[in-house]
């Protein structure tokens, strides 16, 4: 028998389950909210029921902790760069039966006792995950360096066609985050970027991240000033604050952004490096956008670059925010007039 707060809920969630009917909705469950036995059969319990009411869910799992303590008994110390694990050939493998040979399959296993329809997949299952190397981004000595971590990607291509099949025939798709490189290679990927991937090959209505994280706070320092919702605009903001920073910045906001501002093509990124150094994923984006103005951040330090490569202006305005280890804070503010940029400011502000 349902009580009073499951009746008031699902009264609640009628309009919403009435709009969202027949719609894809990527889920990315992971973290340390994977650990908590009852945590994890109510969040599957969730995810059946989307199903039962129409929509089509795809859940991209994590597993950070899991690989930890596996790479742990096989007497593997865990090394982090960048946020991202180093992963050497037996790392990789350690961590694909993790997250394949484990993971995986206990969350199909219980979606399916649940009355779920689940499928486990990987990334090398019929091509899905199409992934290259990822070089993690260091900062030294004032420059940004590449450095090789191993059997780490980034997601490349992803397999709409299969997971398609999959939706169309009311099957939930579970996906581990391992890719296949060019020669058959593994590659481990951050799940919250393969989840965000998905969601953008699938045209996904909504992508849900599922983390043990509380959230975003307009003050950090004051729990009463938690965000419930937040918007693209405010999202910018926070981010120049500061108060969206580390792995929650990868969360809400894409790698790269691009947009036409009156007439001048903008491209965005946090780490983009300089002209004649930039990160091999800002060449390719510059290549493809062709923008005017490319702003990239990461260092810290202001500099303002223009590049006859790619015929651009490069901006990096420095850090308006109160954290890291700038010593003043900076910003740079221009005019857009149609094709032409001018009246560039540079402000400068104490610490507090």
């Amino acid at each position: 028998m349902l009580r009073n707060e499951e009746i008031k809920t699902l009264v609640e969630a009628l309009p919403y389950l009435r709009d969202f009917k027949g719609k894809t909705v990527v889920v990315k469950y992971g973290g340390n909210a994977m650990l908590n036995d009852d945590i994890k059969t109510k969040v599957l319990q969730d995810i059946v029921f989307l199903q039962c009411a129409g929509l089509r869910p795809v859940v991209v799992h994590g597993g950070g902790p899991e690989i930890t303590a596996m790479l742990g008994k096989a007497g593997k110390k865990t090394q982090f760069v960048s946020g991202l694990r180093v992963t050497d050939a037996e790392s990789v493998g350690i961590a694909e039966m993790a997250l394949v040979g484990k993971i995986n399959t206990d969350l199909v296993a219980r979606l399916n006792v649940l009355g779920g329809r689940a499928v486990g997949l990987n990334g090398k299952d019929a091509g899905l995950i199409r992934a290259k190397k990822h070089l993690a981004d260091v900062y030294e000595n004032g420059e940004v360096n590449l450095v090789d971590i191993g059997y780490v990607g980034n997601v490349e291509k992803i397999n709409t066609e299969l997971l398609e099949v999959l939706l169309d025939n009311d099957f939930i798709p579970v996906i581990a985050p391992t890719g296949v490189g060019a020669n058959g290679e593994t590659y481990n990927i951050n799940a919250d970027s393969v989840a965000g991937e998905i969601a953008g090959a699938l045209k996904a209505e909504k992508l849900l991240v599922l983390t043990d994280v509380k959230g975003i706070y307009a003050d950090y320092r004051d729990e009463a000033s938690f965000i419930s919702t937040l918007s693209f605009e405010k999202a910018q903001e926070l981010i120049i604050r500061g108060n969206i920073d580390g792995g929650m910045t990868r969360r809400v906001y894409p790698a790269f952004q691009a947009f036409e501002c009156e007439r001048v093509q903008v491209l965005m990124t946090h780490i983009g490096g300089y002209p004649r150094h930039y990160d091999p994923r800002a060449v390719q984006k510059i290549q493809s956008v062709h923008p005017k103005l490319f702003i990239a951040g990461h260092s810290h330090i202001l500099k303002v670059i223009y590049d006859p490569v790619y015929d651009l202006l490069h901006v990096n305005p420095g850090a308006a925010g109160e954290f890291g280890f700038h010593k003043v804070r900076t910003a740079v503010r221009l005019t857009i007039d149609g094709a032409e940029m001018r009246d560039m400011e540079v402000g400068e502000w104490p610490r507090s």
